[in-house]
Formats: structure tokens, C-alpha cells, sequence
């Protein structure tokens, strides 16, 4: 059977999901603050999987195997009903426990919460992504910030190349005399004058990567007849080569979190060749 190993684009979108996962779960534990409240066992779970198998596990290049991912998935404890919630109550039984404590439940207490709270509030900028979709549904992906904020990047293409660039995609009541036409944004965006934030920017990036590939082409503005093609910038490939290698390095000491004999760490339906082991369990306090 031939090994299907995952690409460094899935590992990276990956990567980018798990630390928006723990973002929103930051955020619905007593209103994202740092002492004054716990999270429950459901998240507490996901927390400590994350950190201590899912993304060590991206660093050693393997992905969450799929029954797992689907647990990270999953909406908030109050709203899980039937077979999600006894699925849920099943996996974090399994992953909320900290091995190296003696306390009866896997709760996180006010040490261990506030830490959390410092790294996210250190890092909050690069972990939030506009969209989690994995690699095959990139047009899923729409703009969150700026004048096409809500728009998705294959509208303001399509549109440039339908009007020739002679006319705006937005109202009149939503721009300015400043606001570029769609083709020009897109261009722009693709530039090296685009400052580029990863994983901010990741599906950004992938999605114009994936239309310079095809050849895609905008019209700027209706001075210029001519169809200019959707370049990306060497500069924002240089950062997303950049954040691979970061994202893909593991740190000094680390072990591959599905190596070794069977345990209790990873679960089975592991993807792309990721074998279920005995996870090596990264302290909460470390990162």
C-alpha cells in the first residue's frame, strides 16, 4: 500500500485550524479572561490535545487523525446533544487528564488558565484565520478586513474581468473616491506591498496561489484595456516559506506524539499514514 504523506499546506492549514480552535475556546471560558472561571471538561480535553499531540504532531509532519479532528470540531458543550455529547463525553475522558497530575479531574486551575491567557494574548494576531476550511474548498475563503471585507477573492476577479475594469463592485454608498476596483485590490493583495501576516494570511495566499497557477487575469481599472495576470509576490512567498519551516520544526526535545507502542495518547483513524502510539506528553506551562 503505498504511504500517502500530507503536503506542507495541509500541515500549515492544519496548523492554522488548531490555533483558532484554541482562540474560540479562550474566548467562551469566562469571557476570555484569565482567572475568575474554568473550562469544562469538554475543552479542557480539547486544550491539552491540542498542545500536547495535535501540534506536536504537525511539527513532526502528521495530521490529527480524523475521529480526533472531529472532536476538536464539534461546537461548545452546552450545545451537544445525543450521539455528539456521549462522543464527546467519551473523548475528553480519554484526553482531559493530565498524566502528570494527581488531581481527580482534568479541569484547568487558575495557574494553567492564566498562562494560556498570556500566550494567546502574545500571539492572538497570528492565530486567527477568516476561514478553517481544509485544502479543497478554498473558495470557501472570503476577505475579513478592508474595503471587500465579506467578499470572496473569485468575486472581485470575476467582476474585473466582466466589466473590463471600468466599473466598481461596491455600492457607491459603501467606498470612497480612494477605493480601488476589484482587479486592482487583487493585484495589490498579491503584492509585496501587501503586508503579509502568517498564518494570518494563509488561505489568502493559497487561494491567489492557486489562481496564479491557473493563469487567473484581472483588468485594474479602464484605463488600462490590457488583462494583467495575478502575480504573487516573491516577498509573501519568502514568509510563507518561513512559517512552514517554523511551523513544521519541532522543538529542541520533542518527540513524535504517535511514535511508539500503544497507549492512550492518539486514537485511531490517523490520516496520511499517522499511526496511533503512546503520546508524549508536552507540559501545559511550556509553550
Amino acid at each position: 500500500m503505498p504511504l500517502n504523506l500530507p503536503t506542507s499546506e495541509e500541515l500549515v492549514v492544519e496548523d492554522a485550524e488548531l490555533r483558532s480552535i484554541l482562540t474560540k475556546i479562550a474566548k467562551r471560558s469566562a469571557g476570555g479572561r484569565a482567572v475568575s472561571g474554568r473550562y469544562n471538561k469538554h475543552d479542557t480535553a480539547r486544550l491539552r490535545f491540542i498542545r500536547s499531540i495535535a501540534l506536536p504532531g504537525i511539527r513532526f509532519g502528521q495530521l490529527v487523525p480524523n475521529d480526533d479532528m472531529r472532536m476538536l470540531r464539534l461546537g461548545p458543550m452546552n450545545v451537544l446533544q445525543g450521539v455528539d455529547l456521549a462522543s464527546m463525553d467519551e473523548w475528553a475522558q480519554r484526553h482531559g487528564r493530565d498524566p502528570r497530575s494527581k488531581k481527580k479531574d482534568g479541569w484547568l486551575d487558575e495557574t494553567e488558565q492564566a498562562t494560556l491567557f498570556r500566550w494567546l494574548s502574545r500571539n492572538e494576531k497570528h492565530l486567527c484565520v477568516s476561514n478553517p476550511a481544509r485544502r479543497g474548498a478554498p473558495r470557501a475563503f472570503q476577505l475579513d478586513f478592508g474595503a471587500y471585507e465579506g467578499h470572496r477573492l473569485e468575486q472581485l476577479v470575476r467582476h474585473s474581468i466582466q466589466s473590463g475594469g471600468r466599473t466598481h463592485l461596491l455600492l457607491a454608498a459603501n467606498r470612497t473616491a480612494s477605493t480601488p476596483r476589484p482587479g486592482a485590490y487583487v493585484l495589490w493583495l498579491a503584492s509585496g506591498a501587501f503586508e503579509w501576516s502568517f498564518p494570518r494570511h494563509l488561505h489568502l495566499y493559497l487561494m491567489l496561489k492557486s489562481m496564479e497557477a491557473n493563469g487567473a487575469f484581472v483588468f485594474p481599472d479602464a484605463a488600462l484595456s490590457s488583462p494583467v495576470a495575478i502575480k504573487v509576490s516573491e516577498r509573501a512567498e519568502q514568509q510563507y516559506e518561513t512559517h512552514v519551516a517554523e511551523t513544521l520544526a519541532p522543538i529542541a526535545g520533542e518527540r513524535n506524539p504517535y511514535a511508539g507502542g500503544g497507549g492512550s495518547g492518539a486514537s485511531g483513524g490517523a490520516r496520511d499514514g499517522a499511526q496511533g502510539g503512546d503520546a508524549a506528553q508536552q507540559p501545559f506551562l511550556e509553550y
